[in-house]
């Protein structure tokens, strides 16, 4: 027995693969870059320790957290400033990191940069301070 397609499905589906083949491409991140998406502006690796050293470890953090709070007050609230922390190390996963700084897409070609120098600039001078880079 044969069931007949309903007649109302197939001009919706043909409406929609018509509007489907019509749409303008978009640039990869162009759209980001315009909006409130968060954006990695600017990514450092550093050698945290060569194997588990919580002492260290916490130091690192400690700095790296002030740093961040710093750069955040003095960027401002609208920018969206963040940043985020990857392990990278191939045998101690903490041994390196990965810290990105992240902005507003609207933010990242002027304020996102500065505060992501500014948050660079600070966590190394803070990092030799402390003997840690």
């Amino acid at each position: 027995m044969r069931t007949a397609v309903p007649s109302r499905i197939f001009p919706a589906a043909a409406l929609a693969a018509l509007l489907a083949a019509c749409a303008q491409p978009r640039e990869a991140g162009g759209s980001a870059l315009r909006s409130d998406l968060a954006v990695t502006v600017e990514t450092r690796e550093y050698d945290v320790t060569p194997g588990p050293d919580q002492e260290r470890e916490d130091a690192f953090m400690a700095i790296l957290a002030a740093a961040g709070d710093q750069a955040a007050r003095g960027a401002g609230m609208d920018t969206g400033f963040n940043y985020t922390l990857k392990p990278a190390g191939a045998i101690y996963p903490l041994s390196k990191v990965e810290i990105g700084c992240r902005v507003r897409g609207r933010h990242a070609h002027a304020g996102g940069k500065k505060a992501c120098a500014e948050f660079f600039s600070v966590l190394d001078a803070r990092l030799r301070k402390k003997g840690l880079k």
